[in-house]
């Protein structure tokens, strides 16, 4: 599998309903917050974001690894059931 295809297809997964923004705020104040990479924002004002998640990861650095390491196809069906029933 190319990794445009991959792509094409994990895109398409992740823009699946997954459940609701989680709460930050307290008891007292029910307004639904989600922390952002620039702070705490209301879950109002996210409208539609793309997740950043990783659904493979190579620990050996940066420098190290390749397309070589692993089997693109194999990646693909053995993470697809666990992103699909997220």
């Amino acid at each position: 599998m190319k990794r445009r295809e991959f792509l094409k297809i994990a895109t398409a997964v992740a823009a699946l309903p997954v459940g609701r923004a989680s709460s930050f705020a307290d008891e007292k104040d029910r307004t639904r917050r989600v922390m952002t990479v620039a702070g705490e924002v209301s879950a109002d004002q996210l409208g539609k974001m793309l997740p950043h998640e990783h659904v493979m990861v190579d620990f050996v650095g940066a420098d190290t690894v390749s397309p070589q390491r692993y089997d693109a196809d194999e990646v693909f069906q053995v993470m697809v059931p666990y992103i699909a029933n997220a």
